[in-house]
């Protein structure tokens, strides 16, 4: 849950795996705040945009998730006491 990088959550959007912030938490189990400061790290970044909102459902309409494609060259790092894993994506 609260261990749940930008990075992992970079990566679920980008796949397609996550449309929403909800499906993220679903996903992840990661806390509303914890998302809340990754989600604003990403968007603040330009990794991540917000590109619409959900449609049909009760309440209010859910903002739809978007891997910003003109960013060119994304690097992710996960570098713990015992390890590193280090990933670079080419969006162009």
């Amino acid at each position: 849950g609260g261990t749940t990088t930008a990075g992992e959550i970079l990566a679920l959007v980008r796949s397609g795996r996550a449309r929403t912030r909800r499906d993220v938490q679903d996903l992840t189990g990661i806390s509303r705040s914890t998302l809340t400061l990754r989600m604003t790290q990403l968007l603040a970044a330009g990794l991540l945009r917000e590109v619409g909102q959900t449609a049909g459902s009760t309440g209010r309409p859910a903002k739809l998730l978007s891997f910003d494609e003109s960013s060119q060259l994304v690097l992710t790092a996960d570098l713990g006491a015992t390890h590193a894993t280090l990933a670079v994506i080419d969006a162009g």
